[in-house]
């Protein structure tokens, strides 16, 4: 694969200008979603008593993932360093930018109205990476009793993500699975799986397959099948997010009969989305499609059911009419259905560096 130079747009505070630098090529691990690539002090580490310095977070987005929403980079534990503000002044954290005015670069970044500790960016495309800086001012040497001063101060990059998750479960007749055995093919067979980038990530490893269906006999009802999988946060950093901020969605394909009233029910408490275009919500009495499959189910989970890793189940069959009138009629042995799960959810990571100030 030809290897890319992206350029970085980047915030200089005390003027509000944007400008654009390349940098050497940083690799992500396969899962992540946005990743921190450096966290530290431009230039010299060592910063005399009283001047000033660029604090820079470096972050990019995985090509192989989505877009990211909402970015919130902010520094935490910055005093006794103040920012430097866009009038030639110093503020700590708990001033905030202008509502109005040239502070901010509005093109590229949310930060009117927000704390000078902070850096809003509405989007960040897969493969896009940004540069955010503070120029801060070291304590006085006056502040450090004229001696080496080493502070400690916390990054940490908040957003919205989503990943994507395919399954493809495999049907098989029952007369399509007795001609592999007696013929020694395999026949305990499992479709591929595949997850977009992103901290969290769908383990469908607990669907069993293939999916057996009789072919002898007329008007066969499909037997229950399900689709079980676990949330896992690769990130190891699942505290960082909100409880109820897991949506996760399923999209059903055609030729599958999701049964409205039993999904919505307390066992599973999926909110129903029907082909004829009514919705049901999870545990209710209402049944407003009992006779029309469900096209694409939601839930909320919970922060704490992703740490202990709980399965999450979805019965289904496949339909009368795809099983009649499709495979046993045309003598279909062995056919793919397409699974496609989405989460979206909010999540944090973090990174640290230490500022040593000297004395002059």
């Amino acid at each position: 694969m030809k290897k890319t130079i992206t350029p970085i747009i980047f915030l200089i505070l005390l003027s509000g200008c944007t400008m654009t630098r390349n940098v050497q090529e940083t690799k992500l691990t396969s899962w992540q979603g946005l990743g921190i690539l450096s966290f530290e002090v431009q230039g010299n580490k060592d910063i005399p008593s009283g001047s000033q310095a660029y604090v820079s977070l470096l972050i990019r987005n995985n090509a192989l993932g989505l877009k990211a929403r909402d970015v919130i980079g902010r520094l935490e534990n910055v005093e006794p360093f103040v920012f430097r503000n866009c009038t030639e002044g110093y503020v700590t954290s708990k001033d905030i930018y202008p509502v109005e005015g040239g502070c901010v670069n509005t093109a590229l970044f949310n930060d009117n109205g927000k704390s000078y500790a902070e850096h809003h960016i509405r989007d960040l495309f897969n493969g896009e990476e940004m540069e955010l800086l503070w120029l801060i001012r070291a304590p006085t040497g006056a502040e450090t009793a004229q001696s080496i001063f080493n502070h400690k101060i916390y990054a940490t990059l908040n957003y919205n993500y989503s990943t994507i998750s395919t399954v493809n479960l495999i049907a098989m007749s029952q007369t399509e699975m007795t001609r592999r055995r007696q013929e020694g093919e395999k026949w305990d067979i499992k479709g591929d799986t595949t997850n977009t980038a992103g901290d969290l990530s769908i383990d469908n490893s607990m669907t069993n397959q293939p999916m057996i269906f009789q072919t002898d006999g007329t008007n066969i009802v499909s037997p229950e099948y399900y689709l079980s999988f676990k949330i896992v946060d690769k990130g190891g950093q699942g505290n960082g997010m909100t409880a109820g901020d897991i949506n996760v969605t399923i999209y059903i394909p055609d030729g599958i009969f999701v049964d409205p009233e039993k999904v919505i029910r307390k066992d599973y408490k999926w909110d129903c989305y029907c082909s004829n275009g009514a919705h049901l919500a999870g545990d209710t009495n209402k049944r407003a499609c009992p006779l029309s499959s469900c096209t694409l189910l939601n839930k909320q989970i919970s922060t704490g059911e992703v740490i202990t890793e709980s399965l999450i189940t979805l019965p289904f069959q496949i339909d009368s009419t795809e099983l009649n009138d499709v495979l046993i009629a045309s003598s279909i042995g062995e056919k793919t259905y397409t699974f496609y799960t989405q989460l979206d959810y909010q999540y944090r990571i973090s990174a640290d560096t230490t500022l040593k100030v000297v004395p002059i």
